[in-house]
């Protein structure tokens, strides 16, 4: 008996007559339900697509650990850090690409008003399935020709990637990760 409706219950004024988005609230103001229904990649507005940002990095960074704990024979912690790091720049570029890629779509594209897709979540999503399989296999590709093109011209740092030794080292960690920024650039730029 208890769950009865009753309309004095609420502190809502609800006019049959008014718009259906608009509301009368009991101090006399009016209350809109226009907000913008379409979810952001990103909302400076919004903490929870920042926590969710920092979430997920620190879940991706936990399972490569995990990975390393259990890898045999271990690698070296700075050959092992150098790899993940070289893996974690392009992880971030990528997302950013994406992020950009989709809000730029969600906010330019010239559908007719009700075919539009506003959401720039749903682009990204669209993005990111892109990526991870007809971009997954133009990387390999770009990469095997890289690989080719390293080792015909004598490209040390290139020529064995995830191989950093002597005193070039960190020269060799920096060109791997430059090339494979670029190779992730080419790639996106294929698939727009």
């Amino acid at each position: 008996m208890g769950d009865e409706y009753n309309e004095y219950d609420y502190d809502v004024d609800y006019d049959a007559g008014a718009d259906n988005n608009e509301y009368e609230l009991d101090d006399g103001g009016v209350a809109s339900n226009d907000e913008d229904p379409s979810c952001k990649v990103y909302d400076g507005n919004d903490a929870f697509t920042a926590w969710v940002q920092i979430f997920l990095a620190a879940f991706a960074l936990g399972s490569l650990w995990f990975k390393r704990m259990r890898e045999k024979p271990r690698r070296k912690f700075q050959t092992w850090f150098m790899d993940v790091s070289k893996q974690g720049i392009g992880a971030v570029y990528a997302h950013l690409l994406n992020m950009l890629v989709a809000a730029v779509i969600a906010n330019n594209h010239r559908a007719e008003e009700e075919d539009r897709l506003d959401d720039e979540c749903a682009w990204y999503a669209i993005n990111y399935l892109v990526d991870t399989t007809f971009g997954l296999v133009l990387a390999l590709v770009f990469l095997k020709g890289l690989d080719y093109i390293a080792n015909q011209r004598n490209w040390e740092s290139l020529k064995n990637s995830g191989v950093y030794f002597g005193p070039e080292k960190w020269t060799h960690w920096r060109d791997q990760v430059i090339a494979w920024v670029a190779v992730l650039t080419v790639v996106k730029l294929v698939l727009l």
